[in-house]
């Protein structure tokens, strides 16, 4: 078993059970996201993952993954180059 097979078995059985409650009334769904989202006053930085993992789910795509091990992921590390030839590498566990 791959250090992922965990990680993989929940994407697939969140994303059926995504596609699957969409598929039961997409127009009351979509509803009940712009209701639930139109009046929020939290800043975009508490709101922005939840929105974005409840938009995934109202569309039936793959949330963002938790770690860097793949592709598409919140808060994705970065690495900077300096100008003296250092790096430094940043992420949200820095």
């Amino acid at each position: 078993m791959t250090k992922t097979a965990p990680a993989q078995c929940a994407t697939v059985i969140n994303s059926a059970m995504q596609e699957a409650h969409r598929l039961q009334d997409p127009d009351a769904n979509a509803l009940a996201f712009i209701q639930r989202w139109a009046g929020t006053m939290a800043s975009e930085l508490p709101a922005a993952q939840s929105f974005v993992t409840q938009l995934c789910a109202l569309l039936g795509v793959d949330a963002p993954h938790p770690t860097p091990d793949q592709c598409y992921m919140f808060e994705w590390p970065i690495t900077f180059s300096h100008g003296d030839g250092s790096t430094r590498r940043y992420s949200h566990w820095n």
